[in-house]
C-alpha cells in the first residue's frame, strides 16, 4: 500500500530524476525489465510485480531496494 496504494496499473512515470520508471504494486523499477524479459507492462500483472519483487528482496535480503522501506511510509499499513 505504501508503494503504489494497491493500484496494480500504476506507474510513477516522470517522477524519477533517473528517467526510470516503477511499476505496479511494489513499484518494480525499469532498471529490471530483463527479469520480465523486456516487457515491462508485464509489471502490471499483481502476481508477476509480487514474483518479481520477492526476487529483489531475497538477492538483498531486506528491503532497501523500496523507498516506503526507507523513508519508513510501510510502518502504517503494518
Amino acid at each position: 500500500m505504501a508503494e503504489s496504494g494497491g493500484k496494480a496499473e500504476i506507474d510513477n512515470a516522470g517522477v524519477n530524476t533517473d528517467g526510470s520508471v516503477d511499476y505496479g504494486l511494489m513499484q518494480i523499477n525499469s532498471i529490471h525489465a530483463d527479469m520480465v524479459g523486456g516487457n515491462l507492462e508485464a509489471l502490471r500483472d499483481p502476481q508477476t510485480n509480487i514474483k518479481i519483487a520477492y526476487k529483489l528482496y531475497a538477492a538483498r535480503g531486506n528491503f532497501t531496494a523500496w523507498s516506503a522501506y526507507n523513508n519508513g511510509k510501510y510502518i502504517k499499513w503494518l
